[in-house]
């Protein structure tokens, strides 16, 4: 995973989110695919839904400018302005969801993982533990 290119892991965090908030689409890149902002408009409700509201706008200028301020609201509105969004501005907008993903990135850690089976048991062989 960590050997994908940054846009790569991205459009897996940023689909991740959307599939979970039962966006329908999936973005495949930062310019054409989210120019009408609905996949942000679903990102930010999803990962802020105490904070942000998905909006019911059409109207892809209005819905970025509501897209923008919902961003605001959670510290995340950079890099990016209205005309930016609704153009599909590769560089800006796979900037701005690389600030919305350091910022909150909405992860959990579904399950712990109990290492302790694999520490070295000092009785086996130097041989046995190679193998």
């Amino acid at each position: 995973f960590m050997k994908l290119p940054p846009t790569e892991i991205l459009l897996r965090w940023m689909n991740y989110h959307l599939e979970k908030a039962g966006y329908s689409k999936k973005v495949k890149n930062f310019g054409g695919d989210i120019k009408d902002a609905t996949a942000y408009n679903y990102l930010f409700a999803q990962i802020a839904p105490n904070t942000c509201k998905r909006s019911d706008e059409t109207n892809p200028k209005k819905l970025a400018e509501v897209v923008l301020a919902e961003a605001d609201k959670i510290k995340c509105k950079k890099f990016v302005n209205v005309k930016d969004i609704t153009i599909g501005h590769k560089k800006l907008n796979l900037a701005f969801m690389a600030h919305t993903f350091n910022t909150r990135p909405a992860l959990v850690v579904e399950e712990t993982i109990d290492l302790s089976d694999l520490a070295d048991d000092p009785s086996q062989q130097l041989e046995a533990r190679t193998y």
